[in-house]
């Protein structure tokens, strides 16, 4: 029709060149959108802040992330840049290229007279933060949204809530969902799970989901979930026991998806294979295949185990389906070749991944992981650093995790110092957790101890005590052992100080019985 339009020498509006490129956004044409874009620019239509949030749009959507962000730097500063739509669809660029730095700066800039960013805009940016793990940061630019008057929506504050539920951080879960109800929202789905996730037990959580309104069965599935994240086999038995009553046995019997692969999930966190082994008979008798988050929970279970032959068995299996497997499938097989030390077997898989799915961090940080935790590799860490510059993405909280086991794995005598910098880099950046602060210390505590180990170590005790960590016994322990070789290194100095002191004292009495020596001779002082 939009080409109808010039034949018949009809003038093209700006609302119509908007409605071909919307054609484009959907076919994920961004070639032909960019022809458009000429075509507008020789028919004189001067594009409006819908023109570029469509063709930023697309060029997100097709992964071109550099065009989105060229469209937006040579709008910047035009009347159609001067839209919420604008900034938005540009701060999403920004999320989508790995750029959280600068779309948070995009947030915090002044955009003149009334014109701010919208919570959508906020949303994107935050969620990049909780799923990197820099809850800290998150909850600051959250704080900064309240003060400049954006009311945050439900959506919002149940991202918050899951990322905190994912840090087993129930008490600021609870807060957020109390500051949210006072401010008149309810939680959303998101909101609720998280609830769920941090409930004290079982009874809470069941309390919890009684409150929601949903249906009887989501219920359940909601209390499954809980005794699947907590590997809790018997509670699993009770509820299959209390769906069976309310009406819904039929689903058991048929081993229903839904409910069977959290089953498989709650038994394979709880460690029983021959239960996950009797569930998947059950479900191939019936003609069901597990769903590939049932199969990544068996493969990790037998990653946990050290049972890797039945899962080289288990992915050949996999590999051979019709179906592509999905990325956390990818992601298991690379995590159980990196752990059984076949490094090649993991690039295939890792290569794989990324020609069927496109480059992913996540799957980065596996093989980056998989090659920390190996002594003599840490110059395939850089390369694989260096390989998500050139295909920019940008590193994220479990990055900078591994490249710290990669430096403490090294045991290089260049790299003396550098594991405590790349943690100091984790810290400053808010994403330090009790992980760590062991690996730092652990670190510490074996290197060869000296007087900048003891200051290091005290510094890092002191900023877990400043930022309210909870240490666990074995990093109780490694403060201890620093404590005690702290108080060693200080006797040692003492009486290295105190040797010095004598010995220069003898000196001086030497050189005294010398010079009186020296003044009762005949030749005088001068022989001294």
């Amino acid at each position: 029709v939009f080409e109808a339009m010039k034949r018949a020498n009809v003038r093209r509006s700006v609302r119509s060149y908007n409605s071909a490129l919307q054609c484009c956004h959907v076919g994920r044409d961004m070639d032909l959108a960019l022809e458009h874009l000429g075509q507008m620019r020789e028919e004189k239509i001067e594009p409006d802040s819908i023109t570029l949030g469509i063709l930023m749009d697309t060029a997100v959507k097709c992964g071109r992330i550099d065009e989105a962000l060229q469209i937006a730097s040579a709008a910047e500063g035009t009347s159609a840049a001067q839209s919420e739509q604008f900034i938005g669809t540009l701060v999403g660029a920004m999320v989508k290229a790995g750029r959280t730095n600068e779309a948070k700066e995009l947030l915090r800039r002044d955009w003149g007279g009334d014109l701010k960013p919208s919570n959508k805009a906020y949303y994107s940016v935050i969620n990049s933060l909780v799923n990197e793990g820099a809850l800290t940061e998150a909850v600051e630019l959250f704080e900064e949204m309240k003060k400049r008057n954006i009311p945050p929506s439900a959506k919002l504050y149940g991202l918050l809530m899951r990322g905190f539920a994912r840090r087993k951080n129930g008490i600021v879960c609870l807060e957020l969902a109390g500051e949210m109800i006072e401010g008149g929202l309810q939680p959303d789905a998101r909101g609720h799970k998280a609830l769920v996730a941090v409930a004290a037990s079982y009874d809470r959580a069941l309390e919890i989901v009684r409150s929601w309104n949903i249906s009887p069965l989501e219920r359940y599935m909601q209390l499954l979930d809980y005794c699947a994240k907590r590997g809790d086999a018997e509670k699993v038995a009770t509820t299959l026991d209390t769906i069976r009553q309310s009406g819904f046995g039929e689903l058991i019997d048929r081993q229903d998806h839904s409910i069977m692969d959290k089953v498989v999930v709650a038994y394979a966190n709880a460690k029983k294979p021959e239960e996950i082994a009797e569930v998947m008979e059950g479900m191939d008798l019936n003609g069901i295949s597990p769903s590939d988050d049932a199969y990544a929970a068996l493969l990790n279970l037998i990653i946990k185990t050290g049972n890797f032959e039945s899962g080289k068995q288990l992915w050949r299996h996999l590999a051979k389906r019709k179906t592509v497997p999905t990325k956390r499938m990818f992601l298991m097989a690379i995590k159980l070749c990196m752990a059984e030390r076949r490094n090649f077997q993991a690039e295939r898989a890792y290569m794989r991944m990324i020609s069927t799915h496109g480059p992913d961090i996540t799957a980065f940080n596996t093989m980056l992981l998989g090659y920390a935790r190996q002594k003599y590799y840490y110059r395939e860490v850089l390369m694989l650093l260096e390989e998500m510059k050139i295909r920019g993405l940008q590193p994220n909280a479990m990055t900078r995790r591994a490249f710290l086991i990669a430096t403490i794995r090294r045991r290089d005598r260049i790299l003396r110092g550098r594991p405590y910098t790349v943690f100091c880099d984790i810290l400053e950046r808010g994403e330090a957790g009790l992980r760590e602060y062991k690996l730092i210390l652990k670190h510490l505590v074996d290197r060869r101890f000296s007087r900048a180990v003891v200051e290091q170590a005290q510094a890092v005790i002191a900023e877990m005590k400043r930022r309210k960590v909870q240490p666990d016994s074995e990093l109780m322990l490694w403060a201890r052992v620093i404590r005690r070789r702290q108080s060693w290194y200080q006797h040692e100095q003492r009486n290295k100080r105190a040797a010095e002191k004598e010995a220069v004292d003898q000196a001086l009495k030497i050189l005294e019985e010398g010079i009186t020596e020296a003044e009762k001779s005949p030749e005088g002082l001068s022989t001294v």
